[in-house]
């Protein structure tokens, strides 16, 4: 493996830094400015080059990136420099980041400086910190020439910890990190401008206009004025209270104390948007289009990233890191609404369009399998629809009567997703209002026959869940098994994956809890180290999620070796393909998703594949 590890050294201010802006403005930010840059080819030496951009550019090209990857920490970034404001592109990409999140995640932080401590590298410094607010021209000589040994030492370490860190690491997990940093730093997909300013218009339009048809009905002239009443807790209620409308209240998940039920998800809130009277209607609309600027933040950053290049899709290696699931950063493209303007102004460029595939109902089918719920394995490849399955028996209506869209299946749908997983009566019945919007709801007693039905025509699925019980024991007891038929435990290792990867629960320990013994394991949220809970149902969860992700990892790699790959969304790849291979290229991936992984036999897999222009019409 011929490598080149790198580290650049860019301005960066209180304000023009990493920590206030994305990864992607910063970069393309018409401030940047490369203050010098440290390389290191393999095992030789480490150099360090400060000059002008011209003379950095010279020094880079003039290394062997054509057979080289380019390993550095946080390679996103260093990459997105090295390909944007260089042009250059190595031949792979390395993270030490990534493969920290995989291994470490849990309990250590993946910055260099702690990685060098974990390592036992020498402490890498502080000289980056007398930077703040420096150009490359505000050094003294012998300032630079400390920030060049602190870059060079950066270097030194980053190479290190990769070489202590590879041989634990599984070679197939490198080519995903590749491809993830591939997505970011040398983006395909393009993005609508006008469309998007369009609809930033409209939504600033729209939130105008609710706000100026309540300043008239409240006879309100001021418009701070009424800003201030809608945006305040305590004097919406009053207002509210104006009007004759008791204002709801829950008692609050963080201080455990009443507080005013005004958040979108709060029922009776929201259906005070249907109240007779239009004052209270418009009120409660306003507020929460005022409340919610997500939407707007998030066009907006799409259409300034439209109008400096291509979107950079970014996602982080083992974001997730009990699942080793990808997570989104900058822009999060992980949570784009569907039929959203912001999907649909994703575009293929020219002469291509977007072939995207999704697998079907992956998680509920690698359940049932981890599970060994035959029946219902079996049912699936009958191609019957196990949430129609499910109503016809919850609900005693003819499977073939129960329509696609129909309030059974979607009550079904949510229990077969839900109660897979160990989920209780109270927090299914919040979760059939929550995600019809309160549409639909069913009663305690309801939401109780619906699991105890769950549990009693699914019992292998009760026992996986006894299985996970099982695992937290022998962590505990750092014995080894096999657990889900085929996974090995290997003692406060924990489960270990067919990729190599672990699923581990460290320190964990049983605790005297309300209801009885609790297991709790100790994971770093931040700085801190804080102790979560967990239970079997909870270990046959992340397991299932985890294997799911493998699958789609091993999938997506395949595909890749033939198409290019621009893009990944939870269960669903997005592919850049020329116009002319359109067909093909969705009969060649429909077949690479149908493919059971080699440790899954049996596992009958499907998938949904669309294509288009744009992303938002491909699916």
């Amino acid at each position: 493996m011929n490598i080149i590890c790198l580290d650049f050294e860019s301005y960066y201010d209180k304000d023009f830094s990493l920590s206030k802006i994305t990864t992607e403005e910063y970069v393309r930010s018409p401030l940047f400015e490369t203050i010098g840059v440290a390389t290191k080819v393999n095992d030789g030496p480490i150099e360090w080059v400060t000059g002008t951009k011209a003379t950095i550019k010279k020094h880079l090209a003039s290394l062997p990136w054509g057979d080289h990857l380019l390993l550095a920490q946080n390679t996103a970034f260093d990459a997105a420099i090295l390909n944007w404001q260089f042009g250059i592109k190595p031949a792979g990409y390395l993270d030490t980041m990534s493969m920290a999140n995989a291994i470490h995640g849990l309990m250590e932080s993946s910055s260099l400086a702690n990685l060098a401590k974990v390592y036992g590298e020498e402490d890498k410094g502080t000289a980056v910190l007398t930077a703040l607010g420096k150009h490359r021209a505000d050094f003294h000589p012998l300032e630079m020439e400390e920030y060049g040994i602190y870059c060079k030492h950066d270097v030194e370490i980053c190479y290190n910890v990769f070489n202590k860190m590879l041989p634990n690491f599984p070679k197939s997990e490198l080519r995903v990190i590749d491809l993830t940093i591939r997505m970011f730093a040398e983006p395909q997909l393009l993005l609508d401008e006008k469309m998007l300013v369009d609809d930033l218009m409209n939504i600033r339009a729209e939130k105008r206009g609710s706000l100026l048809t309540l300043m008239n009905l409240l006879g309100v002239k001021n418009e701070d004025s009424l800003k201030t009443q809608l945006m305040s807790n305590d004097k919406f209620a009053e207002l509210l209270k104006s009007r004759g409308v008791e204002p709801p209240t829950k008692v609050s998940d963080k201080t455990k104390k009443e507080a005013w039920a005004f958040a979108k998800t709060d029922e009776e809130f929201t259906d005070l948007m249907d109240s007779e009277d239009p004052m209270i209607a418009t009120m409660v609309t306003t507020r929460l289009a005022a409340k919610s600027t997500i939407g707007e933040k998030r066009t907006e950053a799409f259409a300034n990233i439209a109008a400096r290049g291509a979107y950079p899709f970014s996602l982080k290696y083992s974001g997730a890191m009990i699942t080793h699931r990808w997570s989104g950063f900058d822009t999060n493209p992980q949570n784009l609404p569907r039929g959203s303007t912001l999907r649909k102004s994703i575009m293929a460029p020219a002469g291509h369009q977007l072939v995207v595939a999704d697998l079907s109902n992956i998680e509920l089918r690698l359940g049932m399998w981890l599970a060994g719920q035959h029946n219902a394995i079996q049912q699936i490849v009958d191609g019957m629809d196990l949430y129609r399955v499910f109503a016809s028996e919850a609900f005693n209506i003819a499977y073939d009567k129960i329509g696609k869209d129909s309030i059974e299946r979607f009550i079904a749908k949510v229990c077969c997703l839900s109660l897979i997983y160990g989920t209780g009566s109270l927090k299914l019945r919040e979760t059939i209002r929550i995600q019809s919007k309160g549409k639909t709801t069913v009663t305690a007693n309801e939401a109780e026959r619906l699991k105890d039905l769950y549990r009693d025509k699914n019992t292998n699925v009760v026992d996986a869940w006894k299985e996970g019980g099982q695992v937290l024991e022998w962590i505990k007891n750092d014995e080894s098994h096999t657990v889900f038929g085929f996974l090995p435990v290997l003692g406060t290792a924990g489960i270990v994956k067919p990729n190599g990867l672990s699923l581990p629960y460290p320190k964990l320990t049983v605790d005297t809890g309300l209801k009885g013994d609790e297991w709790h394991y100790e994971v770093r949220r931040g700085r801190a180290t804080m102790r979560d809970k967990v239970y079997g149902a909870k270990v046959f969860q992340r397991t299932t999620q985890s294997l799911a992700r493998d699958i789609m990892a091993e999938h997506t790699m395949n595909i890749a070796k033939k198409y290019t790959v621009a893009g990944l969304v939870h269960d669903e790849v997005i592919c850049i393909v020329p116009d002319e291979q359109v067909e093909e290229a969705k009969a060649f991936i429909t077949q690479v998703m149908r493919t059971p992984p080699s440790w899954a036999n049996g596992l009958p897999l499907d998938c949904e594949v669309g294509s288009g222009k744009r992303y938002g019409n491909a699916k």
